[in-house]
């Protein structure tokens, strides 16, 4: 199999100054350079979902907003929630819980990248999808209209309520709560604020 090294080769001359040899002395790193890989993938990635963490999630957001602040885009910013995941972690474990977070973290990776293609004739990129933390989730749909950021949500909540899931019985909720840009926040903390104000009024 492939592993990771650090080599040193050192050339050796006679006593007429010819190369007659070459020393070589190898290191085996591969460990030294798995680690310094998950490094930088947990600095970016959620570790029990393989989504963006909060960090990288609202560095993109920022990114996107910088970028088209001149440019005269809207786009829309997704918060959801599960409804009653206390009680879930309460009633069936933690390790149930961090099941249920894994599994909608594909439910959304999914759903979206079947939503985004709806979008594909337009000068549209993917949605940008995250785990804040808990279980709130954040998707930010760029260059899209308050219609377009609504229907999503709608969308999202119609499928997750028709999913299953093993780990428990019934149905799974969530509620989402919507922000518009740059309606209601030209900044990724005032996008924020006000999607969160707006699960409340979704719960």
């Amino acid at each position: 199999q492939y592993y990771w090294c650090n080599g040193l080769i050192t050339p050796i001359r006679n006593e007429k100054g010819q190369l007659t040899h070459f020393l070589a002395i190898q290191e085996d790193i591969t460990e030294k350079m798995q680690s310094e890989e998950r490094v930088k993938y947990l600095a970016s990635y959620d570790e029990l979902t393989g989504i963006r963490n909060r960090t990288c999630f609202m560095e993109q957001l920022n990114e996107w907003l910088s970028h088209n602040k001149a440019y005269n885009q809207t786009g829309v910013l997704l918060l959801m929630d599960i409804d009653g995941f206390r009680l879930i972690n309460d009633t069936y474990g933690h390790s149930t819980g961090d099941n249920i977070l894994h599994r909608v973290a594909e439910f959304l990776i999914t759903t979206l990248f079947e939503i985004d293609k709806h979008y594909v004739n337009k000068d549209v990129v993917e949605s940008i999808l995250g785990r804040l933390g808990g279980d709130e989730f954040a998707i930010f749909l760029p260059a899209r209209d308050e219609k377009e950021g609504i229907a999503t949500a709608e969308e999202i909540s119609k499928r997750l309520e028709k999913s299953r899931f093993v780990e428990i019985p019934g149905h799974l909720t969530a509620s989402i709560g919507v922000a518009l840009y740059p309606r209601d926040g030209s900044t990724t903390k005032e996008l924020l604020t006000r999607a969160d104000a707006s699960i409340y009024h979704a719960k």
